[in-house]
């Protein structure tokens, strides 16, 4: 099928003078290869294929400008030392530049304006053709028009123009340029009358009518006008049908019609290269659909550039800026440090240093009035001499270095010391093919700022480094493609291209609309006063694409339920008949894994699928690829008929397939069936233990225990913190436990906890909570471990520094608890407990556990068995199997939390004959109680729980003890079969928190409902 632009090329094509302009670098490439295609010519200059943006900065200017147009990177520099100046001003009492657009209150804060201030400056001289100048105008007025002088004299000082503010004639320079598609360039409207004026330039348009220029040339006969003439196979826009889309009820559903299209297109004879798919969303998109396109064996090929600071190797220079910048805090240094992409040649040194600063919780350093404290530093001053040598020099000389790039005061030095720092810390041989090209191209762009140095001098920010580090963020930056296969581009990029077929995926209202503001930065009032309309470039992108697909119309598509939400197609497309579905393998072959007697194998399997099952075969036993082969497929890689495959693959029996059950591994026996301190001979060897931590986990969802407590999986971090999350919490628990040792080891109270003293704790027990907590952060400091927890010197100082919030919380809970149990003796403090527990199957277990604080009352003897928590309790409705009376109904209240029932078993079992009547749990940061059975009344009358109807007397906590012995048993019939765990029952909301969700196979849908996998 011809294009639009066919003709063109072919009338003009053998003239070495004739240059064309397209809208983008991938559609001026796409047409200089489609030139070698339709044309005689052998080869083809690619300077003479350029983008706009090229053509704007190369090629444009008057016939009476004789100066250089000014280079992009210098319109930054400007607005940078603009903001300065006004800066300046503003902070020294003068008047300001600007009173508008930047507010003075502001203007020590402004330097992030200077991006934009740099794109207003090309559209400032068409506003000034615009603007009233005969009336006064407002202070935003006067702002641009201030900026716009010192911008007129800073191009006349350095023998520069802009080439949006040129005017007429256009100059020639012997060459003709073919301007395709005018209509789309944002930015046109600034050079449209430059252009159209001129003779040696064509303005091709969509709608095929010819500008002035274009008419003079068609007289003298240098080019077949399209519109003029159109070919009768050519897809004229005028008689062209509205593009049809075709709609879907989701984006997965999209997707895969996306690849149906594909491989129809391949299967058609379309080369893999010539299709472009075309995405309105890239970020979002793209990733699902190069997955789908390798699940399908499409080779596929992401042409996206990006900005150079967004490649791992590329955030280099951004990186050492922040580290410099904020100080050297733990996180910037791992990431510079850890960061794969980056050759680094003292990898051991590396972690040695890592290591050191999570462990000494190097997180970030701080001021100390005006004195900076490096958090490294003091920390390697506080370590054991000599053990951490390595990791301190190389911390030492990369701060030196470091410290030294960032501030050079030009971008020579910059240059100068970043090969110096990259030959002391690199190897360059070890870098990636991607991060040493984008490594050269950050190299490069720096020498770029070198020479703009060098051209004008006067002309630098005050901040070399950082101007640089801006700069990569705005460079952006596509390597050259190694492969080939189907281009994935952002929607727009290859507007105008030519394709064998065009496909756009995400054809919504919202993602294809295009709307430019001509100078958008002016408030709408002062638009319409300039009679200044915007225009909608939606529909002229949308033809353009429907236009270039060689193969026919291009391949609309869209969801109405997208991954961005709820959207509707287009305007300006009309809706396509629905496409026949398809068989799909890899739903196939996961129907035949459900139900391999009632469903038939798939007929095609892909390479993936294939691998899959060759690597599934490997773990299952299978010695090699060729045993593999063999076994699984009749030695054919491909896929056999069904009923070989299915035999030989599972010896005709489909639950084979499936594995199955096998004794515990020994190591796994001897993390469950440890055997615990205190137990009396009569325990069986290896018996069972079990822990309401055990029975939390297990119940709350099979597949975490078998991570947590058998596999021992624990979450891995790189991050450091100021002391570790349970640190505050173990510090609280040992000082009640001191304190209340104490007081039970005091002659003279004899256990018994005193009464408050108008209401504030008794200052004997204040100045015991004031010493157990300064003896505990001495032995802390001293021992760098809180029970057995590593503390590190940092970390201690920290708590050294919170020791009155420490202490104020301690008391706060004291004062609270002593308001609710004074005249209580102390009994029991931390106190270990534990029996066997016998099934009637002859299965035995260890139930054991730690109580923390139990107490007696003084009129009763009774027990009350109390659990301290750090923050939040349990809530008391999950601590009990009940059904309570309330109002005219009866509410069941389930069992979930095991632990007050746990301990009334393991107390009541010690302690024949004696009956707990009362449990409850204390917050220490809080300073509440949460009571489960009994209630208790503070010294003001208070009662908890405050209604008689919601206290649990000990018969109505029997249930719960009794249902804690059935799970108990059921836990341990599971565990001595080798049951296998299933997540079935767990609710999203369960996983959504578990810390295994990234290493479990049970997976939700969107709405939260439970996607069930195929295990094998």
């Amino acid at each position: 099928m011809t294009l639009y632009a066919d003709d063109i090329l072919r009338a003009t094509i053998a003239d070495n003078r004739c240059v064309y302009v397209f809208p983008t670098e991938i559609a001026a490439s796409a047409w200089a290869d489609r030139a070698l295609e339709i044309t005689d010519a052998q080869s083809v200059a690619l300077d003479r294929f350029i983008a706009w943006d090229t053509f704007k900065s190369d090629s444009i200017r008057s016939q009476k400008q004789q100066k250089r147009s000014i280079p992009s990177v210098l319109r930054k520099l400007f607005a940078e030392r603009l903001i300065a100046e006004n800066a300046r001003l503003v902070k020294t009492g003068e008047p300001p530049l600007f009173r508008s657009i930047i507010n003075p209150q502001y203007a020590q804060t402004a330097s992030s304006f200077a991006e934009w201030i740099a794109g207003l400056l090309p559209s400032l001289g068409p506003w000034y053709e615009r603007f009233v100048r005969e009336s006064e105008g407002d202070s935003e007025d006067g702002d641009l028009l201030t900026l716009t002088r010192r911008y007129e004299a800073f191009l006349e000082e350095h023998q520069l123009f802009e080439p949006a503010w040129e005017k007429p004639p256009f100059k020639a320079d012997g060459k003709t340029y073919y301007i395709f598609y005018p209509e789309i360039l944002t930015d046109f409207f600034e050079y449209e009358k430059l252009l159209e004026s001129a003779r040696n330039v064509e303005l091709i348009r969509i709608n095929g009518d010819l500008s002035d220029g274009e008419a003079a040339a068609a007289e003298r006969g240098t080019r077949l006008s399209v519109a003029a003439n159109p070919s009768d196979t050519a897809a004229s826009p005028d008689t062209a049908s509205s593009p049809r889309v075709h709609c879907f009820g989701n984006s997965r559903a999209e997707l895969a019609a996306v690849v149906r299209k594909i491989k129809e297109l391949h299967d058609r004879g379309l080369a893999w290269n010539d299709i472009s798919v075309n995405i309105a969303d890239m970020e979002t998109y793209a990733p699902y659909l190069e997955r789908e396109c390798e699940l399908h064996s499409i080779p596929c090929v992401r042409r996206a550039g990006k900005p150079l600071s967004s490649y791992a190797a590329g955030t280099f220079f951004k990186t050492v800026w922040e580290c410099v910048s904020r100080q050297f805090p733990f996180d910037e240094v791992r990431k510079l440090l850890l960061d794969k992409n980056l050759p680094w040649k003292d990898g051991e040194s590396i972690d040695q240093l890592i290591a050191f600063g999570k462990k000494n919780n190097c997180l970030c350093s701080w001021r100390e009035g005006d004195v900076q404290i490096d958090v490294w530093e003091q920390a390697f001053r506080s370590a054991a001499a000599g053990r951490e040598e390595r990791a301190r020099t190389f911390y030492t000389l990369l701060k030196k270095e470091l410290s030294a790039l960032t501030a050079a005061d030009s971008f020579e030095r910059i240059r100068s010391r970043y090969f110096s720092f990259r030959e002391r810390f690199f190897d360059m041989t070890l870098c990636t093919p991607l991060a040493d090209k984008v490594l050269g191209r950050c190299v490069s762009e720096l020498l770029a700022l070198v020479d703009i140095e060098n051209t004008y001098p006067t002309v630098k920010p005050e901040q070399p480094f950082s101007f640089f580090v801006r700069y990569l963020a705005d460079k952006v930056y596509l390597p050259r493609q190694e492969t080939q296969g189907v281009n994935l581009l952002p929607y727009r990029a290859a507007a105008g291209a030519a394709a064998g077929c065009h496909i756009v995926v995400g054809a919504s209202q919202k993602t294809l609309s295009v709307t430019v503001k001509q100078l958008g930065f002016l408030r709408e009032d002062k638009r319409k006063r300039l009679a200044l309309v915007d225009a909608d470039l939606s529909a002229s992108f949308i033809r353009l694409y429907d236009m270039h697909s060689a193969d026919g119309n291009a391949y609309f598509t869209f969801a109405e339920n997208s991954f961005g939400g709820y959207a509707i197609p287009h305007s300006a497309l009309a809706q396509a008949e629905p496409d026949p579905a398809e068989p799909d393998a890899y739903g196939a072959e996961a129907e035949w894994f459900a139900d391999p007697d009632g469903t038939p194998f798939p007929e095609r399997l892909y390479p993936v699928q294939k691998t899959g099952f060759f690597n599934w075969s490997a773990a299952a036993g299978v010695s090699d690829e060729k045993d593999r082969q063999t076994e699984c497929t009749g030695g054919n890689v491909g896929v056999s008929d069904e009923k070989d495959w299915q035999t030989e693959c599972t010896g005709e029996n489909p639950s084979a397939r499936r594995g199955s059950r096998t004794a515990v591994p020994e190591a796994v026996r001897a993390r469950l069936y440890a055997p615990i301190d205190g137990v009396g001979q009569d325990a069986p060897s290896r018996t069972l233990r079990v822990s309401v931590t055990d029975l939390h986990a297990y119940y709350e969802c099979p597949v975490k225990w078998l991570f947590s407590r058998i596999f021992g999986l624990e979450s891995f971090s790189l991050d450091a913190e100021l002391t570790a999350a349970n640190t505050t919490g173990v510090l609280y628990h040992t000082v009640l436990e001191r304190f209340f040792s104490a007081v039970k080891a005091d002659p003279q109270a004899k256990g018994t906890l005193p009464p408050l003293a108008n209401g504030q704790m008794p200052e004997n027990c204040a100045q015991i909570v004031r010493r157990e907590l300064n003896a505990v952060l001495a032995e802390t400091e001293r021992n760098g471990s809180l029970q057995g927890n590593a503390v590190s010197v940092i970390g201690a100082e920290l708590l050294r520094a919170r020791e009155q919030a420490l202490e104020e919380t301690l008391r706060n809970c004291l004062r609270a608890f002593l308001s609710y149990f004074a005249g209580h003796i102390v009994s029991e403090v931390e106190t270990a407990y534990s029996f066997v527990h016998r099934e009637e199957n002859g299965l035995a277990s260890i139930l054991n556990g730690r109580l923390d604080l139990v107490l007696v009352e003084p009129e009763t003897d009774a027990p009350v068995i109390i659990d301290f928590k750090t923050n939040g309790t349990p809530n008391a409705a999950e601590c009990a199997q009940l059904q309570l009376q309330q109002s005219n109904s009866v509410k069941t209240y389930e069992l979930k939390n095991y632990q007050m029932a746990m301990y009334t078993l393991l107390y009541e079992h010690a302690h024949p004959g004696i009956a707990v009547e009362k449990t409850c749990f204390f917050s220490v940061v809080e300073a509440e109680p949460t009571v489960v059975t009994g209630s208790i009344t503070d010294d003001g009358g208070r009662k908890k729980p405050y209604r008689d109807s919601l206290v649990v007397s000990r018969e109505a906590f029997e249930p719960s003890i009794l249902l804690l012995q059935e799970k108990i048993s059921s836990y341990v019939r599971a565990v001595a079969a080798a049951e296998p765990v299933s997540a079935a029952g767990v609710t999203y909301k369960t996983c959504g928190g578990c810390p295994y969700r990234h290493v479990c196979r049970t997976r939700y849908s969107v709405s939260g409902n439970r996607q069930e996998d195929i295990r094998i």
